[in-house]
Order: structure tokens, then C-alpha cells, then sequence
């Protein structure tokens, strides 16, 4: 269900990808993109709005696989959204997050949250922690993401994120 309608959209999601190390990218093999498509067209009936008040028909988002027709994990992402960030590869890396906490079966994330996007009381999985400490992960201690975290920060508050991405994926070069 793959939806682009540019090639800079298309090098856009290409170049966030040939970012991330190795050991991650066969968890993408299962997970579509969708570009500035209306999810309602897609076949996909999201809620009216996300928790926080942002609406799902303009905010970049993962969508699990029982909530779509084919079964896949499908990443939602909006070009007016991602005009919002200096990296929108980071928003990105995010969401692939997401759709690699789903491939390890939505297990129960219990780290502590760091930034309040994360400790909001309706993530009763975790999944926006898992998400966020994903891509801290993908920052090492000099490097900042648009949020001017990274592993450093992780670490400080809490250590075993860093330590299950090394697991999975390898420590960072």
C-alpha cells in the first residue's frame, strides 16, 4: 500500500532509511509509507483526534497492522508536518519506531519517559517512550536530535532503552 506522490517525498523516506544502521532495516520490510493521502481513502478509519487534541488527518503517525486493510504497519506521513522540523528524517525515525515496538509484539514498555510527550497518561504501552528512545538511540552523546536529546540524556534518566537497542541492533559505530 505503498502511497508517494513525489520523488522527494519517495528520497526523503529513502535518505532516513539509508541512515539507520543495518541490523534495523529488515524490520521495515513489512511497513508502508503513506505521503499526504487522507487515511480514510486508504481504508484506514482512524479516531477523530489523537489524545492531545492534533488530528490524525495531518499529523505524521504509525498505524498498527490490525487497524489496516492488509495487515501491514503503515507510517502516515504529512509534508505540512514535517515542514515543522529542521530533521524531518528524525520524525521519521520515530515513527519507524513505533512500527518496530508493533514487530516485537507491543510488548509493555516501562522505562521511565523523559520528555512529557512521553509520560502522558493515555501511553499505557509505552509506545511513544519506546518511540522516543529509539531515536535518542540513534543519537550518540555529542549528536542532539531536534530535541536536543541523545543516548547521553537517556542514560541519565534511564539506562535500559540504550542498552535493549544495543541488544537488538548492535552498538552504534
Amino acid at each position: 500500500m505503498q502511497r508517494i506522490k513525489h520523488n522527494y517525498q519517495f528520497n526523503l523516506i529513502r535518505g532516513a532509511i539509508e541512515l539507520l544502521p543495518k541490523k534495523v532495516k529488515p524490520y521495515l520490510d513489512q511497513v508502508d509509507f503513506v505521503v499526504d493521502y487522507n487515511p480514510y481513502w486508504l481504508g484506514y478509519n482512524p479516531p477523530k483526534a489523537i489524545k492531545d487534541g492534533r488530528s490524525y488527518l495531518n499529523t505524521c503517525h504509525c498505524v498498527w497492522s490490525w487497524n489496516t486493510p492488509d495487515n501491514k504497519p503503515v507510517i502516515f506521513l504529512y509534508s505540512e508536518n514535517l515542514r515543522l522540523y529542521d530533521n524531518p528524517s528524525e520524525v521519521i525515525w520515530h515513527e519507524i519506531g513505533h512500527a518496530i515496538h508493533e514487530q516485537l509484539d507491543l510488548f509493555t514498555c516501562d522505562w521511565i519517559g523523559i520528555t512529557n510527550y512521553e509520560k502522558q497518561d493515555w501511553d499505557w504501552w509505552g509506545c511513544e517512550c519506546f518511540a522516543c528512545s529509539f531515536e535518542r538511540w540513534l543519537f550518540k552523546d555529542r549528536q542532539v536530535d531536534d530535541w536536543e536529546n541523545n543516548q547521553e540524556m537517556q542514560r541519565k534518566y534511564d539506562k535500559r532503552p540504550i542498552e535493549f537497542f544495543n541488544n537488538l541492533f548492535g552498538k552504534l559505530n
